[in-house]
């Protein structure tokens, strides 16, 4: 099983010393092509391959086709089962890394759009396709009995793409709003820390930072970073709508007012529409 094509050098010495030698494997390679070969059935899907398509031509990276070229010395038909293993095997680790890194964090991210419901009044929203209700449930004091296993399982899916590799600033970013939604602001700044300076500055991490912000109490730096969401993307709904709620907070009503009418002409979602448009009414009668 390769790692990558230039660290294959090794593997490609191995096999060749066993060709040279009539497929007879000599003491000191088996180690070498252990380290080539996860599983066996990849050299038997390559001589299939060959069998049933023997003038089928593999498309390959620069320097496996050398050195595959130089094997087909010795035995043409056994180095392109070389070249087909390589194919294979650089296609399972891809696989492999799509499953422990990409997929996990799109499973986190699906359970909580899934399960994660916000009330459609005075809340803060974290970014993501998170649907609206007319019942404060998970934002609320008193959290669900329920929302306990599809949060733990959310942390556990981040936690295994960062553990195999994964950079992605949305791993981390999921792992800060399950930490919010679960009340704990400490965890959740923690979880900010981790993540570069670079990433904290695009529209959704400013806004879920805004939202820690805003569960704190701590106004002010709530609307600075909703202000600054909306500065990178001047079309992220969810800023405008925390934007008003951290002005309203502050006593900025006629503020609010205005942020509320420059949100709703963006918002697709009818519940959040009308929410905020119940909302309008609201400041627009206290003002």
């Amino acid at each position: 099983f390769l790692y990558q094509i230039k660290t294959s050098d090794k593997c490609f010495h191995a096999l060749e010393k066993v060709i040279q030698e009539s497929l007879t494997v000599q003491e000191g390679t088996e180690e070498e092509l252990a380290a080539c070969a996860e599983d066996i059935s990849l050299a038997d899907k390559a001589l299939e391959l060959i069998s049933k398509q023997p003038e089928t031509e593999i498309e390959l990276p620069q320097p496996v086709k050398e050195k595959t070229f130089s094997l087909s010395e010795y035995a043409p038909r056994f180095a392109y089962a070389f070249a087909a293993i390589v194919v294979i095997a650089l296609a399972a680790w891809g696989g492999v890394r799509y499953y422990n890194t990409t997929y996990q964090i799109q499973k986190a991210e699906a359970l909580l759009e899934e399960n994660v419901t916000f009330y459609i009044r005075n809340r803060p929203r974290l970014a993501g396709d998170y649907p609206s209700r007319g019942v404060d449930i998970l934002m609320s004091d008193t959290d669900p009995a329920d929302s306990s296993s599809y949060l733990t399982n959310a942390l556990h899916h981040t936690q295994h793409a960062i553990e195999r590799g994964s950079t992605s600033p949305k791993a981390r970013q999921l792992q800060a709003q399950v930490f919010i939604l679960e009340k704990e602001y400490g965890k959740a700044d923690s979880i900010f820390s981790l993540i570069a300076e670079k990433s904290k500055t695009k529209a959704e991490l400013l806004n879920d930072q805004g939202v820690l912000k805003f569960k704190q109490n701590k106004w002010h730096e709530a609307e600075q970073h909703f202000r600054a969401a909306i500065q990178v993307d001047s079309t992220f709904k969810e800023a405008y709508y925390n934007l008003a709620l951290a002005q309203d907070k502050l006593g900025n009503k006629q503020q609010a007012v205005a942020t509320l009418k420059r949100y709703l002409p963006l918002e697709t979602d009818e519940g959040w529409k009308n929410a905020a448009r119940e909302y309008l009414k609201d400041l627009e009668g206290e003002s």
